[in-house]
């Protein structure tokens, strides 16, 4: 009877003890992914001097040429600008991350994004006309 009871006390003591090595492996596993997320994620952020790029095209996908693509600041000031080509395609070099790109054109709604990103595809949305004759 002693050697049962021994043998069932050291069965409890076996199982928590794995119990306990599984949560530890589950959780340094978990801290683990969590690390290299937050690593990769400053790997990525954009800095002073990378190249953004990207595309402006209308609701229909054709790209819009000759419309001017600005890092905007939070003083609301240009910080620096370039001009889409011919397919629509833009890139310049980011001058300070906290700005936000900006795309602003008669008869289409404003597009303000983040600078969090190295390529953009910004579609541009007719704004609403507003009728002032109405009765």
């Amino acid at each position: 009877m002693r050697n049962e009871k021994v043998r069932i006390q050291s069965s409890n003591c076996l199982h928590r003890l794995v119990c306990c090595a599984s949560l530890i492996a589950l959780t340094l596993c978990f801290s683990t992914n969590l690390w290299a997320e937050k690593n990769k994620a400053n790997k990525d952020a954009i800095k002073r001097g990378d190249m953004v790029m990207g595309s402006v095209v209308d609701i229909n996908e054709k790209p819009m040429t000759e419309i001017k693509v600005l890092e905007y600041s939070p003083e609301k000031r240009v910080t620096t600008y370039t001009t889409t080509d011919a397919n629509g395609d833009f890139a310049f070099k980011v001058y300070d991350p906290r700005d936000s790109l900006r795309v602003k054109i008669k008869g289409y709604e404003t597009v303000t994004v983040p600078l969090d990103k190295k390529f953009y595809s910004i579609t541009l949305v007719p704004a609403p006309v507003i009728d002032d004759d109405e009765d």
